[in-house]
């Protein structure tokens, strides 16, 4: 999945989602910020997977503490 987007590896699509996580909650603690919008298929299921070990259990590349805020995983389907 990632891969077809092009924008590079798995641990870039945590950064470009650690980041802009930090600094959102830094100006305003009380936004909601939600994760992933996935479609419902096999490779969605995996980067999922691998998406909630990194915010529950890995080191967010921008605090240097284990796990990430989020408040929403967004879904859909295709036809």
């Amino acid at each position: 999945m990632i891969n077809k987007l092009k924008i590079g590896s798995f641990e870039d699509c945590c950064k470009l989602y650690d980041y802009p996580v930090e600094a959102l909650k830094s100006i305003n603690p009380n936004l909601e910020i939600g994760g992933p919008a996935l479609a419902t298929n096999e490779s969605s299921r995996e980067f999922l997977n691998r998406f909630l070990e990194h915010i529950t259990n890995v080191i967010n590349y921008a605090t240097k503490q284990i796990g990430t805020s989020i408040d929403f995983i967004s879904f859909h389907t295709k036809a």
